[in-house]
């Protein structure tokens, strides 16, 4: 009796092992599949993406050329924007009154990164004409950069922007120069300024100038309304 018992367990037991195994097999099966229409899927994304980057590229080559009517049209964004406002010196802001054009390609594949390209017009502080900037993504979503080196003509290196770690710490102390950015590794503040020229100033370049416009028109309205209110005090001033 015993006997037949610890049978009956034991066939039980391995008829439930049988049932586990057969339902991962099953479950094995549908994710080959599920991953078989997930790269469908990345390759018809991929040839969306290549499709209307194509679409765009005629697009940005004539705003650029509008954009080639406005002396110093990125710069003049550039400092318009509030991160960028304060990064910048004015050691930098010289620099960049030569800045001749900004430009922003994708890798084949835009998951695995992108390159910013600064391209200059003949000037006295460097021998390059353009200065570049690639971002890699790494499958873990993390980040890293690539700068293009700077030959910079005697005397004419911004002052500290060599010096920008300390000791074997490889985070920035502190930028002296916004060409800074070119030679130390993506990290912190590093990372948002190159989001920032790929996701605001390259996407749409004018919208710092359009918030400074309005900005403006409402400082000029508030200090219209502070006048008409001064007019109807009392007149009285406080010591």
């Amino acid at each position: 009796m015993v006997a037949k018992k610890a049978r009956i367990a034991a066939e039980a037991e391995g008829s439930g092992h049988r049932e586990v195994h057969r339902t991962i097999e099953r479950m094995r099966e549908l994710q080959s599949e599920l991953d078989k229409i997930n790269s469908r899927a990345d390759e018809e994304r991929m040839k969306i993406v290549h499709k209307y980057n194509k679409i765009r590229d005629p697009v940005y080559a004539r705003r650029n050329d509008i954009i080639n009517c406005f002396p110093d049209f990125w710069l003049s964004t550039i400092l318009l924007h509030p991160v960028l406002e304060i990064i910048f010196t004015g050691y930098d802001k010289e620099v960049f009154g030569y800045l001749d054009s900004l430009t922003m390609e994708d890798f084949p594949d835009p998951r695995e990164g992108y390159y910013i390209t600064f391209t200059f017009k003949p000037n006295p502080y460097f021998r390059n004409t353009k200065l570049t900037k690639t971002i890699n993504f790494s499958d873990g979503g993390t980040q890293k950069s690539v700068s293009s080196g700077i030959f910079w003509k005697r005397g004419k290196k911004p002052k500290g922007e060599s010096n920008g770690r300390k000791g074997g710490n490889k985070r920035p102390v502190r930028w002296e120069s916004f060409f800074s950015w070119f030679s130390h590794p993506l990290v912190d503040m590093d990372e948002e300024v190159a989001k920032i020229f790929r996701e605001e100033l390259w996407l749409d370049p004018i919208a710092h100038i359009n918030n400074d416009e309005e900005g403006d028109g409402e400082g000029e309205s508030a200090k219209g309304d502070g006048e008409d209110d001064r007019g109807e005090g009392d007149g009285s001033e406080e010591a």
